[in-house]
């Protein structure tokens, strides 16, 4: 996991695949804006398979906005951002361990 300034590195991780086409790499992307700039990629024999870039707000960027930054960052962000629509998925279980309920 790394983070980068302003958008995805997808020419660095295509870059990757090419130089180790015996790898099969899956690339999540998510800005710190809760639901923006995101989506997956997955590279095989030094080629993209799968490349998805999802919507703005839809369920399966607010998914991999958890995926890559955590739920509990998440949950704050939605209750911290104003003009942030809630998601289109259910989000319950946002206890970890060693921490409080949020």
């Amino acid at each position: 996991m790394f983070t980068t300034s302003w958008t995805a590195p997808l020419e660095v991780i295509a870059k990757l695949a090419q130089m180790y086409p015996d790898a099969v790499i899956e690339h999540w992307w998510a800005d710190e804006g809760v639901g923006c700039n995101s989506g997956y990629a997955k590279y095989s024999g030094g080629e993209a398979e799968v490349m998805l870039c999802y919507e703005d707000d839809s369920a399966e960027a607010h998914e991999t906005y958890i995926r890559c930054w955590g739920r509990s960052q998440y949950l704050y962000r939605m209750r911290t951002s104003p003009g942030v629509s809630r998601p289109a998925m259910n989000v319950t279980d946002v206890t970890e361990p060693g921490k409080n309920p949020v």
